[in-house]
Formats: C-alpha cells, sequence, structure tokens
C-alpha cells in the first residue's frame, strides 16, 4: 500500500513539473523568444573583418520602405520603444510620403465619452499630443522619432 501511494506521489510531482514546464512560454511570446536565441552579437574585430562592406557606387534597385503599411509599422515600433505600449491606442495613424519621405503620425485619444465620429468631438477640448516619425522611403534612414505634448 506504501508503495502505490508512493508511485503516486511520485507521477503527481512529474505531472505538475510537465505542466508548469509547459506553462512557462506562453505560444504568443514564442516567436519572440525564438529571434533572442538566435540573436549573434558580433565583436568588434569581427564587424571589421571585411565580411561587412559598404560600397558607395551600389544603388539599391528597390526602395527599403516601399509601403505605406511597412513605414506604419516602423514607425509604430519606433514610437512604442521610446514612448511605451500606450502609443498602440493612439488611432488611427496617419502617413504621407512628402518628397520620399514617410510622416507618420498618431493621432490624438478622444476623452472618455466622445466620440471620434464627429458627432460630439470637439478638437479644442482634447488634451495630449501624437507621436511623430519621418523615415527615408528609399534608404530607411530615420529622420527623426517624437512626440508632442
Amino acid at each position: 500500500m506504501k508503495k502505490n501511494v508512493s508511485i503516486f506521489c511520485l507521477l503527481c510531482i512529474i505531472a505538475i513539473f510537465v505542466i508548469q514546464k509547459s506553462c512557462i512560454n506562453p505560444i504568443s511570446n514564442s516567436s519572440y523568444n525564438d529571434i533572442e536565441k538566435n540573436i549573434v552579437v558580433l565583436s568588434k574585430a569581427e564587424q571589421f573583418s571585411g565580411r561587412i562592406s559598404y560600397n558607395k557606387s551600389h544603388s539599391v534597385e528597390k526602395d527599403v520602405v516601399p509601403q505605406k503599411e511597412i513605414a506604419v509599422k516602423m514607425g509604430l515600433l519606433l514610437l512604442e520603444f521610446f514612448y511605451g505600449k500606450d502609443i498602440y491606442n493612439e488611432r488611427p495613424y496617419r502617413v504621407a510620403l512628402l518628397d520620399s519621405v514617410w510622416v507618420v503620425e498618431t493621432s490624438l485619444v478622444p476623452p472618455a465619452g466622445m466620440d471620434s465620429s464627429g458627432t460630439n468631438f470637439d478638437m479644442d477640448i482634447i488634451s495630449g499630443g501624437v507621436g511623430h516619425v519621418e523615415i527615408n522611403k528609399h534608404t530607411g534612414k530615420i529622420y527623426s522619432v517624437y512626440h508632442t505634448k
């Protein structure tokens, strides 16, 4: 009888361990964890060992940021990095292409109870600011990232 109880306890401990181990890495973070595991940081010597070369005469055949959706995603990632995840609440996102520069902006968040459809909405009573990012369409260079007050 004591042998059966000890085997049962051992099986329970194993089951708890397996369940706990499977709950540590939720599925939503698995792709992020995979990325983190596959990052290799090069030392200064490796960075300049000739494996990475830059040729000024080489022209990029395709734009680095060809579409507005890519520009908005890049802009939101940059704004999230500097200002936090609340940036995703500042919708709708506005985007414009001005002289090969994508300008991405978030919008003011209306106060609780206000309707952004225009029927019960007055821009004068909203306080806060918007996120702003400028990205070169051809090179992907970031010109500015800021959030107004």
